[in-house]
């Protein structure tokens, strides 16, 4: 469960105040630049979108200024707007209840000529989570099948909606740990169906679920491990192992244009020795069942260029389920893992071994758990082969079944002398907890533990050193048994003070720019924050708690030596500075792009839509994609992979892929025509088949006359002539072909198929 907190109105006379102060400390400067002026700066903040994200709207007064502004704030830039636009949008941006968003507006022409605002956190009201769990399938029976699952993390959700393969199924109200689906009708072209299950009328509140296809030969869950790796002479081995279902008793297994040989499902897993380091070649394995060319699947390794691969787990997420009988609970585990072996792994925690598991699971189930209100429960998943592959997590707080604990509204109240403060006290009500003592952190900083009895407590100026206070108190046993206020002092605090600056360039990236991490220490520091200066002109805003903070990005242009600068806002006097003792250089990186990647959507009506995705380095910001000779239109790489709609599926589609900036970067590929029949053909192509007898392709159906080979073409789209060896054109001579995966245009009846085959 985690506590969600509203946002609250700006205080905008409030906020008058703090401009003015800001304006003050500039305004010689302003008065030496043709009285540029901007002030009375406000934000607000719309509501929350089903993603968590919101936008800001800024508004301002300004006075003799250029035609545009700037806006900065958190590290990044929001872009130049026109004075004539105002009130602008800013976003999206995320609603994570933590940071702080700053904004200060920049005349385009007058760095000196700027105003500053602090719009504040924001929450969302959204704490809606479900995971499938002890999923169960049925076997298949006239491609039906059953599944069974329960539900974890539903308490607030009263119903729910399910949805198979796309189609919506069913509505479940007051859901129970046992949901049986009968009748689901299985995919008859995919490799996985899909189980989907959501919050009724949310969309967003939903756990996808897939399900290897039952009702035929499928392969699946493809799995590898690099082994035997050699530095000296650039060699390694490929450990691989799968899935199956329905299959005959052995494989074929390839991949980049070789035959790996013939193998038997029960030697599973299996090792490809002998291979290479090569930055050109991306190693792919495609696995084809002996007696079904059109049963296989493939798993893609990329490039191999030295030993180092190391095996990663998590980071680990724990779903509970409801107390069950005697105080019971049970934890489902669940994980991303990379490069870890083909032996599964373990989970142990609390001076227990809870089980061996093989990766690939939607969550691991593992308890049952004693709810016991003390037990601080940890479990640590590790690797049974690959030493020190592991990961943890534990619970920050004991499961217990019993009352809830809850701390109250914290009170604050200042002792001064004459102006200056001298301490606050702090104190609170509280029930259920589960321990003696409470924690305390102020600003994000832990500043001890304390006993409830010994309320109030004092904290001095040891402790207070800003004016802004984020106050947090939570139980010592129960970290969610919290209670938060946010707080400004309202006596004189000591002067502003800046020591232990320092400037660490960051490795450049591949835009051969360079980012800076800036670390510091601040003592008394105002309300409005940090400015940082970049070799004279004011770059970024720092909230006031923060010290360590990343700037950029900067060119490493060679011959650029850069100073940095920080300030207080409120006290420009307080003020350190750092420079760089050399320039930094980035080399020039040749742009590329290359290993073209298109998944093709479902088919409607004639017309497609299709997904792009390539490797990409070396590049500017953005890329081009020009359509059977057609504009142009314009992507940010950062958008990959991208989506192509509304294309005529009985054409060829030729894609013109160029960098933005260097033309030079370019990929080129064409596409064939899609088959779109209709329901009346599909009797036909059930009845089509495609053989490879000794490196003839072949075509049978029912009536030979009605289909013919037109062509064939490659996965980069590119048309290889057929060699008919009859009349009919329904054969072809393949023997010239190199080994993988290809498409053959066939004409059948008054219609236009296309059809997948591998040659070995």
């Amino acid at each position: 469960m985690r506590h969600l907190y509203k946002y609250k109105p700006i205080n905008f006379k409030k906020m008058k105040a703090i401009v003015f102060t800001i304006l003050s400390f500039i305004a010689v400067t302003v008065s030496l630049s043709g009285q540029c002026h901007i002030s009375d700066v406000q934000v607000t903040y719309t509501e929350c979108n089903k993603h968590n994200q919101f936008d800001a709207v800024l508004n301002f007064e300004h006075q003799n200024t250029s035609a545009s502004f700037k806006v900065i704030g958190n590290g990044r830039s929001y872009g130049t707007f026109h004075y004539s636009d105002l009130p602008v949008k800013i976003g999206p941006l995320t609603a994570d209840c933590r940071t702080i968003y700053e904004f200060v507006v920049v005349d385009s022409s007058n760095d000196n000529c700027r105003a500053f605002t602090a719009g504040g956190k924001k929450c969302c009201d959204n704490n809606c989570e479900i995971k499938i769990i002890d999923f169960e399938k049925g076997a298949c029976n006239n491609n039906f099948y059953t599944a069974a699952f329960g539900l974890v993390s539903y308490k607030n959700i009263d119903s729910i909606d399910i949805y198979h393969n796309s189609k919506f199924i069913k509505k479940i109200n007051h859901p129970t740990n046992s949901i049986v689906l009968k009748e689901l009708k299985s995919s008859t072209t995919e490799a996985y169906n899909q189980l989907v299950v959501c919050a009724n009328g949310n969309t967003t509140c939903c756990d996808t679920f897939l399900i290897p296809n039952p009702c035929f030969c499928n392969i699946y869950d493809l799995r590898s491990q690099i082994i035997e790796c050699n530095p000296e002479d650039s060699t390694f081995a490929v450990r691989l192992n799968f899935n199956h279902h329905l299959t005959s008793d052995s494989f074929n297994l390839g991949g980049n244009n070789t035959n790996y040989g013939t193998f038997a499902y029960k030697d599973l897993p299996v090792n490809i020795t002998g291979l290479k380091f090569d930055s050109t070649v991306n190693y792919e394995f495609v696995v084809v069942d002996s007696k079904s060319s059109l049963c296989f699947n493939f798993i893609e390794i990329g490039k191999v260029l030295d030993c180092h691969h190391p095996c990663s787990i998590g980071p680990v997420k724990a779903y509970l389920t409801e107390c069950l009988d005697d105080n019971l609970m049970y934890a489902y585990l669940s994980f991303e893992e990379k490069n870890t072996s083909l032996d599964g792994f373990t989970i142990r925690g609390n001076g227990k071994e809870y089980g061996n598991w093989q990766y690939g699971e939607h969550t691991y189930k593992v308890g049952p758990l004693k709810a016991d209100c003390h037990t601080l429960y940890e479990f640590a998943i590790k690797d049974k082969t690959i030493e020190g592959c592991s990961n943890f997590i534990e619970f920050k707080t004991p499961l217990c079944c019993d009352t809830l604990c809850a701390l109250g509204a914290l009170e604050i109240h200042e002792i001064c002398e004459g102006d200056k403060l001298k301490f606050v006290t702090l104190d609170f009500d509280h029930n259920g907890t589960k321990s003696e003592k409470f924690r305390l952190n102020i600003n994000g900083k832990y500043i001890g533990e304390y006993r409830y009895s010994d309320l109030p407590i004092q904290l001095g100026l040891d402790v207070i050193k800003n004016k802004i206070l984020e106050i947090k108190v939570f139980d010592s046993k129960d970290e969610i048994c919290n209670s938060v206020k946010r707080y400004e002092i309202k006596c004189l605090l000591e002067s502003c003070r800046i020591s232990d600056f320092i400037a660490i360039p960051l490795e450049c990236n591949e835009e051969n720019t360079f980012y800076v991490r800036l670390g510091f220490r601040i003592q008394s520091a105002g309300k409005h924050g940090i400015a940082v200066k970049v070799n004279g002109v004011v770059y970024d805003t720092i909230p006031y708690q923060v010290t360590e903070h990343t700037v950029g990005p900067f060119k490493g242009d060679c011959k650029t030596i850069y100073k940095f600068i920080i300030y207080d806002i409120d006290n420009p006097e307080c003020i350190e500075d750092y420079s760089l003792k050399e320039a930094i250089c980035c080399d020039d990186a040749p742009c590329s792009l290359s290993n073209p990647k298109i998944k093709i959507g479902e088919c409607i009506h004639d017309k497609y839509s299709l997904q792009i995705n390539f490797n990409h380095s070396g590049t500017s910001n953005f890329f081009t994609i020009k359509i059977n000779g057609g504009t142009p239109k314009q992507y940010a790489y950062s958008d990959l992979p991208v989506t192509i709609d509304q294309l005529n599926a009985d054409a060829p589609v030729h894609f013109v892929i160029r960098d933005k900036e260097f033309e030079k970067c370019v990929i080129e590929m064409t596409l064939p025509s899609i088959d779109c029949t209709s329901s009346a053909l599909d009797s036909y192509q059930q009845d089509l088949k495609i053989m490879n007898d000794n490196n003839i392709l072949k075509l049978s159906t029912y009536d030979n006359a009605s289909a013919k080979i037109l062509d064939i073409i490659d996965i980069q789209g590119k048309v290889i002539p057929a060699i008919f060896i009859d009349e009919l054109k329904s054969s072809a001579d393949i023997h010239n072909l190199y080994p993988g995966v290809y498409i053959v245009r066939i004409q059948l009846k008054d219609q236009i198929i296309n059809k997948r085959f591998i040659k070995f």
